[in-house]
């Protein structure tokens, strides 16, 4: 099966409806397909060819986004690197996936030990550009086998070295298309790219606007005062937020007027912070993915009852989920065991080639949750943040949630730590305005009231920010050298 570029196919139907933009740029559907075709020349003037990889460190821009689609259409791959990483990791991902080019923005990389040639991602602009010896015929196709491996996205973990996952046309399509089925896109509405490009999420915003004859807004600016201070001046609809985002938008941002809908998701969601999303004009829809799926497994609906707000949603189309008991038997509703999900959004396999996380076509996530008699996925945590005590398990995000409801707590993290007699006991990391005026003994009781003695953390740290990489997860390697400073 194959399927036309989106960006083509919309230049044919509404050649002048916006697709992208910026601050400063306002690009038609016709313009992008354009400057895509022109950049799919330069590369190939390059000497790229089908099977290719090529290397994107840059933040967000327009020129970004049609390197991806250029890249496509000359059957190469894609890598987006990214930014937040250090100068080794990128050399390790260099090394792993061997680019042919690296395209870069304007920021300033010296001290970046480059492999293989470098250029500017403005180079579709430019009017030279070096070739590879011999003019070779430009072989983009706006038709795209959907078997096609398009892209190598590394994963984000809290604490694991990055994975390069390799994602097919299917699962960025089947992805996009099940997201527009569940969430409404409109051909006048504007889904912000507030994640940035290196990151699947980022990514999957581009296909679900293109297929949907949307527009999409590009600021190179990711961090959060930026996007929130976009969603204030600009007529965005859409937008993708991790919780603490969301969170920082209710303390110090009046509702976006012409937002309509927010997707939540990259971190665990409180309570606290799905209650506080109630009170607002817009619509909140908390929701589940992975690297490996392109981005979303499970979302809420627009329609969800009220009960059904503290999940993560049910299955969109093309994906299957299951719970998994530790002897890879299915457990039915209500039991917590490990998620498995199947479909053509899963991930064909990653750069080694080993795959320890498949049994007979199902993908282990690696996290924990239940599904409710009517099909809602209830998350749990990760499987290997588990903390045994006493042989006893205790749940972090169950903790966590409860202690989210303390005023004051802005966010906290369970985190188990050695214990000669238990095994593991809990540690409570917990963010705070300011951890010296803080109540501590109030949090304590609060806890002691709250929760079982077994669940009960053992100490409590005061932070006045989690540790966090990528895009809003705790870095649980930074939180333990805090262990010694506990209050």
């Amino acid at each position: 099966m194959k399927f036309l570029c989106p960006i083509h196919r919309s230049a044919q139907r509404e050649p002048d409806a916006i697709a992208i933009r910026d601050t400063t740029r306002v690009l038609s559907y016709r313009e992008l397909d354009e400057l895509i075709e022109q950049f799919a020349k330069r590369m190939a003037a390059l000497g790229i060819d089908r099977k290719d990889r090529i290397a994107i460190l840059s933040r967000n821009s327009i020129e970004y986004a049609a390197a991806v689609f250029a890249a496509i259409r000359l059957g190469a791959f894609f890598m987006p690197i990214n930014l937040r990483r250090s100068k080794i990791e990128w050399q390790q991902m260099f090394t792993a996936v061997s680019p042919r080019i690296i395209l870069t923005d304007e920021n300033d990389y010296s001290g970046v030990n480059f492999p293989v040639p470098h250029y500017p991602l403005k180079m579709a602009a430019e009017r030279t550009l070096p070739s590879s010896g011999a003019e070779q015929a430009v072989r983009a196709s706006v038709e795209i086998d959907e078997k096609q491996e398009i892209a190598i996205v590394f994963t984000s973990g809290s604490s694991d070295a990055p994975k390069g996952v390799i994602l097919s046309m299917a699962n960025f399509y089947f992805n996009a298309v099940g997201s527009n089925l569940n969430l409404p896109v409109e051909r006048e509405d504007c889904w912000l790219a507030s994640l940035p490009f290196y990151h699947v999420g980022g990514l999957a915003i581009l296909f679900r606007c293109f297929i949907a004859g949307a527009s999409v807004f590009v600021s190179p600016r990711q961090e959060t005062t930026g996007i929130l201070t976009l969603l204030q001046q600009e007529k965005i609809t859409h937008v993708s937020l991790v919780p603490t985002m969301l969170r920082n938008m209710f303390r110090s941002y009046p509702s976006p007027r012409f937002l309509k809908y927010v997707l939540l998701g990259g971190a665990p969601v409180s309570k606290k912070l799905i209650e506080q999303s109630r009170r607002r004009p817009f619509t909140t829809l908390s929701t589940y993915g992975m690297t490996e799926t392109a981005s979303q497994i499970t979302t809420l609906s627009p329609l969800a009852p009220a009960d059904k707000l503290y999940t993560a949603g049910r299955c969109l189309k093309f994906a299957e989920i299951r719970i998994l008991a530790e002897n890879s038997r299915e457990l039915p509703a209500g039991k917590t065991g490990e998620i498995a999900v199947r479909g053509k959004i899963v991930s064909p396999g990653n750069l080694t080639g080993v795959e320890n996380s498949r049994q007979n076509g199902w993908l282990l996530t690696g996290d924990l949750g239940f599904i409710d008699r009517d099909g809602y996925l209830v998350l749990q945590g990760r499987k290997d943040d588990m903390i045994i005590s006493g042989g006893e398990n205790i749940h972090p995000a169950a903790v966590e949630n409860v202690a989210a409801e303390f005023s004051g707590v802005h966010d906290c993290f369970l985190l188990g730590v050695a214990d000669e007699k238990w095994g593991m006991r809990p540690v409570l990391f917990v963010e705070v305005e300011n951890p010296a005026a803080f109540n501590l003994p109030d949090l304590q009781n609060f806890l002691n009231r709250k929760l079982s003695k077994l669940s009960c953390p053992d100490r409590i740290i005061l932070l006045r920010k989690l540790p966090r990489r990528s895009i809003g997860k705790v870095d649980r390697k930074a939180l333990k050298k805090y262990l010694s400073y506990s209050v």
